[in-house]
């Protein structure tokens, strides 16, 4: 129960990574906020307290470090474009 950010530059990456991951943790069910690709109105999300796992592009990333959100400290990371976790 961490808190997984799954960035990329491309769109269906981002949901294709996420429903892999949904499907590699089978038999369990993840029971969190899952939220494939991120809108850019929804940012704040980025700042909840509790376990999720969300795609964001890029240029949505951006906007939310122009906007001051910032990723937490303790969440994972994975860069689908540069294969780093």
């Amino acid at each position: 129960e961490r808190q997984v950010l799954i960035r990329s530059t491309q769109l269906s990456l981002l949901s294709a990574c996420a429903e892999v991951f949904r499907a590699l943790i089978y038999p369990f069910v993840w029971s969190h906020v899952y939220i494939p690709v991120l809108p850019s109105a929804m940012l704040v999300v980025l700042q909840a307290p509790l376990p999720y796992l969300i795609g964001v592009h890029e240029s949505t990333l951006a906007a939310a470090t122009a906007a001051g959100y910032s990723i937490p400290p303790n969440a994972v990371v994975v860069n689908m474009d540069e294969n780093t976790v």
